[in-house]
C-alpha cells in the first residue's frame, strides 16, 4: 500500500491525480481511506487484546492468591485433624486405662464382698447351729426370749 507522497521535480503522479481529480483520484483516495480505517480497527484491536491480557492477567492473579488461601486453609486443616486425632487417641488411651483401673478396682470390691458374704454366711451358719445346739425346742422360742 502506498501513502501520498510529495517529492520534488514533475513526477509527482499522487499530486497530479489531485489536481485532476477522476478515477486515479479517488481510487488513491479509497486506499486512504481503506488503509486509515485499517489502522483504526487495529489499534480497536490491540485495545481489546490489551484489556483482554489485563483481564487475563487479573484473573490468574486472583486465581494464584485462591490457590494460595486454600493452601494455606488446608494446612490449617491438616493441622487441626492431626492435632485432633493426637487428642483423641491420648483420651482413648487416658479413658481405657481409667476404665480399666476401674474394673480391676470394681473386681477386687466384688471379690472382697463375696468373701465377705461368705464369712456372713458362714458366721450365721454358725450361729443357726450353735442355736439349735442351745434351743433345741427351737428357733422361735429364742425369739420369744429375746422379747421379753
Amino acid at each position: 500500500m502506498s501513502g501520498v507522497s510529495i517529492t520534488e521535480g514533475g513526477g509527482n503522479v499522487d499530486i497530479a491525480a489531485i489536481l485532476e481529480g477522476g478515477q486515479a483520484f479517488q481510487d488513491r483516495m479509497r486506499a486512504f481511506k481503506d488503509a486509515r480505517d485499517s489502522a483504526d480497527q487495529a489499534r480497536e484491536a490491540l485495545g481489546i487484546a490489551k484489556d483482554a491480557v489485563a483481564a487475563r492477567d487479573e484473573a490468574a492473579r486472583t486465581l494464584s492468591e485462591a490457590k494460595n488461601t486454600r493452601d494455606a486453609e488446608h494446612a490449617k486443616l491438616m493441622t487441626y485433624i492431626t492435632n485432633t486425632k493426637t487428642d483423641v487417641t491420648n483420651w482413648e488411651k487416658e479413658t481405657r486405662g481409667a476404665a480399666l483401673l476401674a474394673r480391676e478396682q470394681v473386681e477386687a470390691l466384688l471379690a472382697e464382698a463375696k468373701k465377705k458374704h461368705e464369712t456372713a454366711s458362714q458366721v450365721l451358719a454358725d450361729a443357726m447351729a450353735k442355736s439349735d445346739e442351745m434351743y433345741p425346742y427351737g428357733r422361735g422360742r429364742l425369739a420369744d426370749e429375746l422379747r421379753v
